[in-house]
């Protein structure tokens, strides 16, 4: 049996992630002990997420409908990379900072009545060592080059990723910009620094939010960092993090949104690359 289902190392993870009740978790690793096709996909899903360099992990998103409903153990599978985070922190030399915040975000997750793919992925990005935390942004150093971007193959990047909590404050946005390289060079010694390229694919750089919110807004004033380099349409994530969001309830962004949606609209996900000189002046 791979050592990361045994029962201590289970117990080790439990801890290092502070979940005082194990109970459950331990139950579950028996079903998995007694049931060799489980058995063969926690197996199969630690290499993805933890191991392989690509992102294969995307293709077996149908795993959250499965009819056996194995997300159950989603508990299990990400509790399987502790020591790979471990390893990984330790060997990034990652401050007592960021340690304690990715161990609580894994905690967060691990606490949640219904963990999903999404928390495997952003758990996987924790474990694999890929992802910081700078103030109001979070940046991941990818290993592989998405197809939108792959004139830029021979240079290093670096995706930046914005907390569903954070109120992306101008000047916070611009500290966290004005820092990350040094950030970087600290934790990730082999990246040369002038060969980064920063960007982000998120809902923030839709074009339609122009039509909606003032030029001084946050998330205009955000937008106006990146160099908008493709646009696809989506509406899903509109209805995750606005319609559905109880802190945007009742929000002119929110009415905006659903009257987009009621008129049957398009909205699109934003892809932008950081313009650079940004990072040194305050010219937005």
């Amino acid at each position: 049996m791979e050592r990361y289902l045994e029962k201590e190392y289970m117990i080790k993870a439990l801890k290092f992630y502070n979940i005082k009740k194990i109970d459950k978790i331990l139950s579950l690793l028996e079903i998995v002990h007694q049931d060799e096709q489980l058995h063969n996909l926690i197996v199969k899903f630690h290499h993805l997420l933890y191991i392989d360099k690509t992102d294969h992990y995307k293709k077996i998103k149908k795993y959250d409908n499965d009819e056996r409903n194995v997300k159950e153990l989603n508990p299990i599978i990400i509790l399987t990379g502790y020591i790979i985070h471990l390893q990984n922190m330790m060997r990034r030399n990652f401050d007592l900072y960021q340690m304690e915040k990715q161990i609580n975000v894994i905690y967060t997750i691990l606490m949640k009545k219904i963990i999903t793919f999404d928390d495997l992925q952003w758990s996987a990005r924790l474990i694999r060592g890929n992802l910081i935390e700078l103030g109001v942004l979070q940046y991941e150093v990818m290993h592989y080059i998405p197809p939108f971007l792959e004139e830029h193959a021979s240079k290093k990047l670096i995706k930046i990723h914005i907390p569903k909590s954070s109120q992306l404050n101008d000047i916070e946005v611009q500290n966290s910009l004005e820092q990350i390289d040094k950030v970087l060079a600290r934790y990730y010694p082999e990246l040369p620094p002038e060969e980064l390229i920063y960007y982000t694919e998120s809902w923030l750089l839709s074009p339609e939010l122009l039509e909606i919110l003032p030029e001084d807004s946050n998330i205009i004033k955000f937008q106006k960092h990146f160099e908008i380099i493709g646009l696809r349409e989506n509406a899903t994530d509109f209805i995750k993090f606005i319609i559905n969001n109880e802190e945007r309830k009742n929000t002119i962004l929110q009415a905006k949104i659903k009257g987009y949606l009621e008129q049957d609209r398009k909205l699109h996900l934003g892809t932008g690359m950081l313009i650079r000189n940004q990072k040194a002046n305050n010219r937005i």
